[in-house]
């Protein structure tokens, strides 16, 4: 059987499925450019995700004092966001082959654990910063992003990784799911 998973839409605040490349680590923090190996973005107070599919800046992260023309009407203004303060940028889409596939993805910390994001992928504080300090560019780091259902099918197929059985659980049988004393 084959598995046809829905493309991401513009929008849709879904996680977009498939292998992407990670192509820069982003930090409010300027000290993570020394301690990454890979492309950095400082985030400023003037730096943008640009999500206006009509702007030649779409699918883009730009710091606006450096921008003449600002021909979009919907960005995210990134300094603004809590969630981060340290990320990576998953290239999906990128170089935009369709603007109603959706802009940027990225890894960013989570609000909590089991919280849901509006497509990004969101980890702990302390697992994000272990992966920023263990990417390399020269590697070329990816990602692949499928759904449970997908890793349950080809687990023995693809050889993946076996996860433990709590991953494998809805957010509200994980919490109550019988625990050792």
């Amino acid at each position: 059987s084959t598995h046809e998973e829905p493309r991401k839409q513009i929008g849709d605040s879904k996680t977009p499925v498939g292998m992407f490349w990670l192509s820069a680590v982003f930090s409010k923090d300027p000290s993570y450019e020394k301690k990454c190996k890979m492309p950095f973005i400082h985030v400023k107070p003037t730096t943008e995700v640009i999500h206006d599919p009509r702007s030649i800046y779409y699918n883009q992260i730009v710091n606006t004092d450096q921008i003449v023309n600002k021909d979009w009407n919907a960005s995210e203004k990134m300094h603004e966001v809590d969630a981060y303060e340290l990320g990576i940028v998953i290239d999906h889409n990128s170089p935009v082959e369709d603007p109603n596939l959706g802009a940027f993805t990225f890894i960013h910390e989570w609000k909590a654990p089991h919280k849901p994001t509006t497509g990004s992928v969101a980890l702990s504080a302390e697992n994000l910063k272990q992966i920023v300090e263990w990417l390399d560019i020269e590697k070329r780091p990816t990602i692949v992003i499928m759904p449970l259902k997908t890793h349950r099918d080809y687990i023995l197929t693809w050889s993946l990784h076996r996860m433990p059985f709590e991953e494998y659980l809805a957010p509200e049988e994980f919490l109550q799911r019988p625990r050792r004393k």
